[in-house]
């Protein structure tokens, strides 16, 4: 069914309909859409991102440390949002244990004793856990924003070196209406997790099965139709670094 669906999309798209100017829908994530703190909405999958490479200091001047299990420890980040410091801060302790905990600077102020007690291991490895954060995101109006942005982080060994890696377990969705019907549409990063959703596009339940497709997902600009009415994808939410022409490009 979704096979012919995308088939039909294509045909559409290639001799057009006539008398019928598209409309241009103007999606924004953080005015219109509903933050979920799950991942896989809908079946989709997911990718990993990789933390920085960890190392016996940090990146970066901290102010303040709590007092450590381990004689040393290991410090990495991870890199979110778009600001000028978007590099947040965590230190691997408990190194001689068999599972480790973690010191996560959440509020990213180079603070590490201000951000409740350490995380603990929720996996079946050496250190596994959910992390919710508040990311600061810069628009390209120039405004701030926070996103809420949930993930699983995990730390592992493999051949004597220690490696950090996570991905998102949140989305954002709304009821989008086309032609006088709503459809589920879903925002979500499946790979370069960082809570800028900058290649992740719009996810939409054209057939409403519950299920998505890759047929099912759009990009800024991309071309929907619905009963044979064109509908020009418009992502409002990308952030200063993304080219705004990408946002005022003329509708086909």
């Amino acid at each position: 069914m979704k096979k012919l669906f995308a088939l039909m999309t294509c045909i559409v798209l290639l001799f057009g309909c006539e008398n019928n100017e598209p409309v241009e829908l103007v999606i924004n994530i953080d005015r219109d859409f509903e933050y979920i703190p799950k991942g896989f909405p809908l079946g989709l999958s997911t990718g990993q991102t990789s933390a920085s490479a960890l190392q016996t200091a940090p990146h970066e001047i901290l102010s303040k440390e709590p007092e450590y299990k381990s004689e040393e420890v290991l410090y990495g980040f991870l890199a979110l949002g778009n600001t000028e410091d978007n590099e947040f801060t965590f230190v691997i302790d408990d190194l001689e244990s068999e599972t480790w905990i973690v010191h996560f600077d959440k509020n990213n102020n180079e603070d590490l004793t201000d951000d409740g007690p350490p995380l603990k291991n929720e996996g079946t490895g050496q250190f596994a856990a959910i992390l919710s954060l508040e990311v600061p995101v810069l628009l390209q109006s120039g405004d701030r924003l926070s996103r809420q942005y949930r993930l699983w982080f995990w730390i592992k060994e493999r051949g004597g070196r220690k490696y950090a890696k996570f991905y998102s377990r949140c989305h954002y969705r709304m009821n989008l209406n086309m032609g006088g019907q709503e459809y589920t549409a879903i925002v979500y990063e499946k790979s370069n997790h960082d809570a800028l959703y900058q290649q992740s596009g719009i996810w939409i339940d054209l057939d409403r099965d519950q299920k998505l497709s890759e047929e099912e997902h759009f990009a800024d600009g991309s071309i929907v139709i619905v009963d044979s009415r064109h509908y020009v994808i418009r992502l409002d939410y990308l952030d200063a670094k993304n080219s705004i022409e990408q946002i005022n490009k003329p509708i086909t």
